[in-house]
């Protein structure tokens, strides 16, 4: 009988050498698609909105940086500690085939306490065999997504997984968010990811001009407000 994990790891590993990635990242990715996988399967899927560096590491066929976070937009659902712990749970819980992966989630926290609407956020661990791959997990609530959000086949590393179909935010929201980024820091040197994800997205995607700028504007009303997080 095949040794699925150990086939997997070294499919990874494999995958890291031809591509230049690191192991460490390729193990990250693997895992960060796994739980996507879970989550289009769980129930949730309508509830929590990819978003972020991992959703534009996606778009990119993997070319741009790669993330340890995976960012959500919680929709429709409470923001609650005790409600986003218990929804986190069966979306680890649930079963996509891949039974060589195990999860937990190690931790809760308030993301920007102070706000009216704050989000969440935890560790998850995934584990293949003796390898423990941890990964975070960013949930927002608030955020306005012009035009909508967007049903997306999620791209994966290795071929012969199943490619999640979950929410995603829209190309235009995207780019405004990075926009919104750069503004806010302020820093070139710092920010210069955000300008290669928007120079990616343009070159790469067609958009119309007035989604575009509805998307920036939207994102702009936003209160600035100062991060912070308060430990549960």
């Amino acid at each position: 009988m095949t040794d699925k994990a150990a086939s997997v790891l070294a499919k990874l590993k494999n995958k890291a050498k031809i591509s230049g990635i690191s192991y460490q990242q390729c193990l990250q990715l693997f895992m960060q698609e796994e739980f996507l996988r879970k989550l289009s399967k769980s129930g949730y899927e309508d509830n929590l909105i990819l978003k972020g560096g991992l959703f534009i590491y996606t778009l990119t066929n993997f070319e741009s940086r790669a993330t340890i976070d995976v960012d959500f937009l919680l929709r429709g659902f409470s923001n609650t500690i005790e409600d986003v712990k218990s929804m986190i749970g069966k979306i680890i819980e649930t079963s996509t085939g891949n039974d060589f992966v195990s999860m937990t989630a190690k931790g809760f926290e308030e993301i920007s306490p102070q706000r009216k609407y704050h989000g969440i956020s935890t560790q998850i661990i995934g584990q293949i065999k003796n390898v423990r791959v941890p990964f975070n997990v960013d949930i927002g609530v608030g955020d306005i997504i012009v035009p909508k959000a967007e049903e997306r086949k999620i791209n994966t590393q290795l071929p012969d997984f199943e490619k999640p179909v979950i929410k995603t935010y829209s190309l235009e929201s995207t780019i405004a968010e990075k926009f919104d980024a750069i503004l806010q820091r302020f820093e070139l040197t710092g920010r210069m990811k955000d300008f290669y994800d928007i120079y990616y997205l343009a070159r790469t995607f067609d958009f119309e001009g007035a989604k575009l700028r509805a998307a920036i504007f939207e994102t702009l009303k936003k209160c600035p407000c100062s991060g912070g997080r308060k430990k549960i």
